[in-house]
């Protein structure tokens, strides 16, 4: 909680083969120490499991990894690892959301040809959503294509607000939407989108770099360089990334 107080804790001993069973575990057990009740869906949704191949999974979450580095090197080993996981489970849902993030970085920092981008990009986000409507990393992934590549701001939108209803938990949702919003001119409401981010995800590299953008527009520039050092602090090679920043206060 926000003033410290320690609300659950368990220890779990198991062999790594197991992990799917002891994520749903410890699941239940959270949600039973938060006096949550779950009913049905939203009880299959929190429990649902994308892959039930323990190497498949350790793929994909490699490719997290890789991807939350925020450097070009990240991006493009997150890709190969995206890559795996598909070639292994071509139904992994989770695989393509991820590679069509991994993509919206690579179009946005110029590390591949957009004409080789596109094309890989849009059927990621079309075989992720084709495989759950409902899952949150495609909707961010679909947000984000519209923006960034279609200048669709309705459509955009949507997604965004869509992600959050599905998940308001989701830190990358919020920080991406409030990148959306500031683009739009409502600084207010990013600023409150991007420190919604920070709660949920205090060392999301994105994050800072996000928000570091949103105060540079909003001519907040102290705060727009506090961001940048903050991500420089957390991943040193993140300086690559953040060299658009250059101008402020030599950041």
């Amino acid at each position: 909680m926000s003033d410290g107080y320690h609300l659950w804790s368990e220890r779990y001993d198991r062999e790594l083969k197991d992990i799917f069973d002891v994520q749903d575990e410890i699941t239940l057990a959270v949600v039973e120490a938060l006096k949550v009740k779950l009913m049905g869906e939203t009880k299959s949704a929190v429990l649902r499991r994308y892959t039930d191949d323990a190497e498949v999974y350790e793929l994909y979450l490699k490719g997290r990894y890789y991807f939350n580095k925020y450097t070009p090197e990240g991006w493009m080993k997150a890709l190969e690892f995206f890559e795996q996981a598909i070639q292994k489970e071509p139904e992994y849902a989770l695989a393509y959301a991820g590679k069509a993030r991994a993509l919206t970085s690579c179009s946005y920092h110029g590390l591949l040809s957009y004409r080789e981008i596109v094309p890989a990009w849009k059927a990621a986000i079309s075989r992720a959503l084709e495989l759950d409507q409902n899952l949150v990393e495609a909707h961010i992934a679909q947000a984000s294509f519209y923006f960034y590549h279609e200048w669709n701001w309705e459509a955009a939108e949507r997604e965004y607000r869509k992600a959050i209803e599905l998940n308001p938990n989701n830190s990358d949702a919020h920080q991406l939407y409030g990148t959306f919003l500031a683009s739009r001119n409502r600084f207010d409401q990013a600023i409150s989108e991007v420190r919604k981010a920070f709660e949920l995800d205090p060392l999301s590299l994105h994050a800072r770099f996000n928000a570091g953008f949103i105060f540079w527009f909003d001519n907040r520039l102290d705060e727009a360089t506090s961001q940048v050092q903050k991500m420089i602090e957390l991943e040193p090679k993140s300086r690559r990334g953040a060299k658009r920043f250059a101008g402020i206060h030599g950041a």
